[in-house]
């Protein structure tokens, strides 16, 4: 990698921190999700769980990255279904806004600026079926 072209600080902190962008990314989706429905915190999760699966790998150039799985069940978990209002469409409108919402300001370096790390603007919707199809 070219010393003179790379952001090395950048690619350290992103991994240092890379854990804590995961969990604001959670706590906004929820949040995201329930203001979208029209709902509270409080009445979203008595109505939907989101499930999360996630691996971390890192890429050849160091950095961390991440794929995700992110699904929406009925209260009781997989096997029951979400309620009506609970669509791929919603989900995925969701998901975009707190990955664009969510940011992050790391730790100050001497003699650098503390940068702000955000979420790259990749998504990937593939709907899965509904429990028992």
């Amino acid at each position: 990698m070219c010393p003179d072209c790379y952001d090395y600080t950048g690619a350290v902190l992103f991994n240092a921190t890379a854990p804590e962008l995961w969990r604001r990314f959670t706590i906004t989706l929820r949040r995201s999700l329930a203001r979208q429905a029209g709902l509270t915190n409080k009445a979203l999760a008595a109505q939907v769980r989101i499930s999360f699966a996630k691996v971390a790998e890192y890429q050849r150039r160091g950095v961390v990255h991440f794929h995700a799985i992110i699904r929406l069940d009925g209260p009781a978990g997989p096997t029951a279904a979400p309620p009506a209002w609970a669509t791929v469409a919603l989900l995925t409108a969701s998901i975009g806004q707190a990955a664009q919402a969510v940011h992050l300001q790391t730790p100050a370096v001497p003699g650098l600026p503390a940068p702000t790390l955000a979420w790259a603007e990749r998504l990937t919707r593939s709907p899965s079926p509904a429990p028992g199809n």
